[in-house]
């Protein structure tokens, strides 16, 4: 099973990848290379979930943006990963906004992968909170989290619409829902 959880600036789409990782622990997987410097790529969590993006439990950064920097490379290594690996979790702001690069991925995954789009309900207000937090209290331009926050909205009609599987994440427990999407796929870390 493939997840890739969506939703705004600060909707905790990279908290749910930290907080997997310090609940379960994870194996780094270098492997992308940048100016030739191998980075962080990914986590391998107990019972082989694969998490791609730089998680790290001290860090608040994630999602595979901050290792790919073209949806060609970001849909590259989501297909690699679906081929490689049983179970994989993924997000990133962007990469969320591309409807048919979604079709994309969910048609070539098939029919190995059930691919579920997980979109946070976090409110637009909670995001731009978190936003601030996160950025130390710096100004941020609240009306662009506003806009992606829509955007997202439509971006879950317009899947749904084309029979893609989608599945809201209640933002007050996404980590347990997330959790319980993958054992209920197969995966177990114990």
């Amino acid at each position: 099973m493939l997840l890739n959880a969506r939703g705004g600036s600060g909707a905790g789409k990279s908290h749910i990848g930290r907080e997997l990782l310090r609940r379960y622990g994870g194996e780094p997987i270098m492997g992308h290379t940048r100016k030739g410097k191998e980075r962080l790529a990914a986590q391998m969590l107990p019972g082989g979930l694969v998490m791609l993006g730089q998680y790290q439990v001290e860090k608040t950064m994630g999602g595979i943006e901050g290792i790919y920097k073209t949806n060609d490379e970001r849909q590259a290594a989501i297909i690699d990963a679906a081929e490689k690996y049983d179970y994989v979790y993924y997000e990133s702001l962007f990469w969320s906004l591309v409807v048919h690069r979604s079709v994309d991925v969910a048609e070539a995954v098939k029919p190995k992968h059930d691919h579920l789009y997980g979109f946070l309900d976090t409110p637009a207000d909670v995001c731009i909170k978190q936003v601030y937090e996160r950025n130390g209290g710096k100004q941020i331009n609240e009306e662009t989290v506003r806009i992606t926050f829509k955007r997202m909205i439509t971006v879950r009609r317009r899947l749904g619409e084309l029979g893609l599987t989608v599945v809201e994440i209640d933002h007050t427990r996404s980590v347990d829902r997330v959790d319980e999407l993958f054992r209920a796929a197969g995966w177990s870390p114990d």
